[in-house]
């Protein structure tokens, strides 16, 4: 029958940090302004932990702060989980950078102690908010390229960049898809 109730995952940011630099965004902040305020960020946890246990059940990655995975609270790169096959799987995410590698072993562990069918990603794939992100960055591309207005009166270098946006970001997508579809079979 199942549990009737949505799943969610949540990591106890014990090992949250931002000393190693691994994403553009980061860049942009002084060291003050990208400095992780621990007890704010418990806090902040409990939270949205507390809402969200009030509406189904929660599951909290182990971790410890000493593990080393700076980025292990953002759950939803670490992994997707496929619930419409014969058996649940968990495909955990291929890291770009290395100080985020070991984050899709934990997540991986988890899982098959869930009785998860489990496999590593053999492409790079940052997880199921890496998918949901370069959706949501095409449809804004797209809804830009589809604007008369927009493609008449901009530089055709302009133009010519978002087509190029626009067919990155469907060969990222259809990349990531192709590999879903295979590890499902």
């Amino acid at each position: 029958m199942g549990i009737q109730y949505p799943l969610y995952m949540m990591n106890i940011p014990v090992s949250y940090d931002t000393s190693i630099r691994n994403n553009a965004w980061m860049e942009t902040y002084s060291e003050q302004e990208i400095s992780v305020n621990l007890t704010e960020a418990i806090h902040e946890l409990w939270e949205v932990y507390s809402f969200l246990s009030r509406y189904g059940f929660v599951y909290l990655l182990p971790s410890t702060s000493d593990c080393g995975l700076q980025d292990l609270v953002f759950v939803s790169n670490n992994g997707i989980v496929l619930h419409h096959m014969s058996e649940p799987t968990y495909i955990g995410s291929n890291f770009r950078v290395a100080n985020r590698r070991g984050e899709e072993v934990l997540g991986m562990d988890f899982f098959c102690r869930l009785g998860y069918n489990t496999i590593k990603c053999p492409h790079l794939f940052e997880g199921e908010a890496e998918l949901k992100y370069l959706e949501g960055f095409l449809a804004s591309v797209e809804k830009k390229l589809s604007n008369e207005r927009f493609v008449s009166h901009a530089p055709a270098a302009v133009v010519e960049m978002e087509r190029k946006k626009q067919h990155d970001a469907q060969s990222k997508i259809a990349i990531l898809r192709e590999t879903l579809t295979a590890l499902r079979k």
